[in-house]
């Protein structure tokens, strides 16, 4: 796992960094209802910071802070976020700390993470399959984005299908 860790939470004042970050691939990630502008944008994040039912982390790889994570939990379900700087892209980082993000929700009780993306986000869809997790459904015409309806699929992952597929992969 390199030198990946994750750190809670994410630095607040950090997240000016995070909204560069993300900005450059919103089609792939942000619907047209999520703010687009950094005052909304950094609103939305700042709030969710101080809610007790979101958990954050920064995401390390040394001393370079390149990630933030964030999960919205609803009693044993988590339904985890992320961000990452260009640099930090790929399964070294963006999987490992998930992985560390997951582990840490699921040993304080979550019992299922639940993640979405559109349904052409093959990027998105390929992580979640090196995660582990399967897809489970399809929600038709969810959302909006750049004014045109597509489709949200949904994935899934228990924290028993997590621990099986760790042992038998042996990670």
């Amino acid at each position: 796992m390199s030198d990946v860790r994750i750190e809670e939470p994410f630095p607040l004042h950090r997240l000016p960094e995070a909204y560069d970050w993300s900005r450059r691939y919103w089609r792939h990630v942000a619907h047209d209802g999520i703010p687009k502008n950094f005052d909304e944008w950094f609103v939305m994040h700042a709030t969710a910071l101080f809610d007790p039912c979101v958990r954050s982390w920064g995401v390390w790889r040394g001393d370079e802070l390149g990630g933030f994570l964030w999960a919205v939990i609803d009693r044993w379900i988590a339904r985890p976020h992320c961000i990452f700087k260009r640099t930090f892209w790929g399964y070294e980082t963006t999987l490992a700390s998930i992985r560390l993000g997951i582990d840490q929700v699921f040993r304080d009780g979550v019992t299922k993470i639940e993640m979405w993306c559109y349904e052409d986000n093959a990027r998105a869809m390929a992580l979640y399959r090196a995660l582990g997790c399967v897809q489970e459904g399809c929600l038709s015409r969810q959302v909006r984005r750049d004014g045109e309806y597509t489709s949200m699929n949904i994935w899934g992952l228990s924290k028993e299908e997590e621990q099986n597929g760790r042992s038998s992969n042996g990670s």
